[in-house]
């Protein structure tokens, strides 16, 4: 099944005054020159649209989303068409991978949480790209292995800590993931990740607003203070936040 968006028009390549944004990516900043060269005429802006799926589980991938701006959400189907806590995917981050390491096939579906963009480039360019130049390989599959490691720390996560705990540690994500302390997601998208009901995290929620920690307000959760909110959470924020910042 192609994901949603697929047929839609393809914007041209990543030339002029885009270059400039586009080596900014955490996972592109490493390229030697002739790569980036070669990288330019590759890459694609897109557009991420709230409640896109850009892709679903089982589906074989050509191409990877390194993503710009926003959030998006992998998580996993369970029986019923429930989904279960996933691993979120902001600002230099990036989508697909599996299509640069051999099978291609993806075992999430991705759902875009908050609208932004991402540049995308075909699995064999990137797969070129990691041949010619070492190094941009190496922090590819540096945040490949890190990606791995966060979904076991999920998995440990959803097994020994609170509902609380585990919220504040989704909204701490998602402040780090936004590079903002406003977060436009809804708690029906909150509840959703997590895999309980809204109920339980409305009423989280008015604690956390009761003692100054949030500020809920149309549509959208305002974090006030990032200690207390940190102070609540479980380790497994800290441990997976570490894990990432050795890409750079």
């Amino acid at each position: 099944m192609e994901p949603d968006g697929a047929d839609r028009p393809r914007p041209g390549s990543a030339t002029g005054s885009s270059t400039a944004r586009w080596r900014q990516h955490i996972l592109l900043q490493s390229l030697d020159e002739a790569t980036a060269q070669v990288l330019q005429g590759e890459l694609r802006p897109a557009t991420l649209s709230v409640g896109e799926v850009l892709f679903e589980s089982g589906q074989m991938l050509d191409r990877i989303w390194l993503v710009e701006s926003r959030l998006v959400s992998l998580v996993t189907l369970l029986q019923g068409g429930r989904e279960s806590d996933g691993i979120t995917v902001g600002r230099h981050g990036a989508l697909g991978l599996p299509a640069t390491l051999g099978s291609g096939h993806v075992i999430s579906r991705a759902v875009v949480l908050v609208e932004g963009t991402a540049w995308e480039l075909s699995g064999a360019a990137c797969q070129a790209a990691m041949r010619r130049d070492e190094t941009f390989g190496h922090r590819i599959m540096r945040y490949y292995e890190a990606i791995f490691a966060a979904a076991v720390q999920l998995t440990a996560c959803n097994a020994s800590h609170s509902l609380e705990q585990r919220f504040c540690r989704w909204l701490l994500t998602c402040r780090d993931q936004l590079d903002s302390d406003v977060l436009p997601v809804r708690q029906e998208a909150f509840s959703r990740m997590l895999g309980v009901n809204r109920t339980s995290v409305v009423a989280i929620s008015r604690t956390l607003q009761a003692e100054g920690t949030i500020l809920m307000r149309h549509g959208r959760i305002t974090v006030m203070s990032r200690d207390r909110l940190s102070h609540r959470a479980c380790e497994c924020y800290a441990t997976m936040r570490a894990r990432f910042r050795h890409i750079r």
